[in-house]
């Protein structure tokens, strides 16, 4: 059964820089076992991959708490469009021949809560302006809005990812999504539903649904699905058992997003949007993980990229 250990004090893709690096890996009867730990600019993350060969099985079991999610997107040359940290954690599996194969089958669960910070809506506004005024209005003008929460639970089964839990908390609104990712077929369908906290918001309360390919959704307004009303931010309402009750994958330590106070209306939101009662026993397993450079090659590979 051969190990091996391998250590880095630095490891660079891009602009992205993991230090602290140590791989073991364990291959047993084609089955192959590399638990990874590093941390990205001081924060720790964790990445366990399995594979079968026999099977043509890949697992990930990914978690960072408290990772500068702003700087990898931006190190990632995706967005410089966001400022915040984050909590993510994903447990996931599948099958198949092929990078599209394993995603089109995949199955399991994946978590992020993002905590305070401010975001550009030209971030929204490359897919649609629509999608700007139901997620940051203050930003149509090209102003930053206040980012209070955001949570984000997709429950994966034979490469189909149901928003169990969806919500964007800002200065102005609270809205919450439902709807689906098919990694198989390579399409998005989700539709946002606004909440304003102030009257004068009321304008906006339309629902925005995205959809399309996946590497060039549109969005547009939904207006079979009109929100009547102005609806009130649920303040500070939280769940029984906290945010774990909605996202299990989640860290509950103290320097995590996920256990402070901000995500509490957000929480309550998404529990109320999805339908999800009851609670999970703690926070369990694992807190959140950045995987960076090792799912953005996935992604190139799931979708030709």
């Amino acid at each position: 059964m051969p190990i091996f250990l391998l250590r880095f004090g630095e490891l660079r893709y891009g602009n992205v820089v993991l230090t602290e690096l140590k791989l073991l890996v364990t291959i047993d009867s084609g089955k192959l076992s590399a638990p990874l730990t590093a941390k990205y600019r001081g924060t720790p993350v964790k990445l366990a991959l399995k594979a079968d060969g026999a099977k043509g099985s890949l697992g990930i079991d990914a978690s960072a708490a408290n990772f500068d999610l702003g700087k990898l997107l931006a190190d990632l040359d995706l967005s410089t469009m966001l400022n915040a940290r984050a909590d993510f954690g994903a447990k996931l599996n599948g099958q198949g021949k092929s990078l599209h194969a394993i995603a089109a089958s995949l199955g399991g669960q994946t978590n992020l809560v993002i905590g305070r910070g401010t975001i550009n809506s030209r971030a929204f506004a490359i897919v649609s302006d629509d999608l700007v005024n139901v997620l940051i209005p203050s930003g149509e003008s090209g102003d930053t809005a206040k980012l209070v929460c955001a949570i984000s639970r997709f429950d994966f089964t034979r490469g189909v990812g149901k928003a169990s839990a969806l919500a964007l908390e800002t200065d102005s609104l609270i809205t919450t999504g439902s709807g689906t990712v098919d990694l198989g077929g390579e399409r998005i369908d989700l539709l946002f539903k606004p909440k304003p906290k102030k009257a004068s918001l009321v304008s906006l309360a339309f629902p925005v649904r995205l959809s399309g390919p996946l590497t060039a959704p549109t969005a547009g307004l939904d207006r079979t699905g009109v929100v009547t009303g102005v609806a009130t931010a649920v303040g500070g309402a939280a769940l029984t058992g906290g945010i774990g009750a909605l996202l299990p994958l989640m860290s509950a330590g103290s320097d995590s997003i996920t256990s402070g106070g901000d995500c509490g209306a957000a929480a309550a939101a998404a529990k109320e949007s999805s339908g999800i009662a009851g609670t999970v026993g703690g926070a369990a397993e694992g807190a959140a993980k950045s995987i960076g450079d090792t799912l953005e090659n996935i992604g190139k590979g799931i979708f030709g990229n």
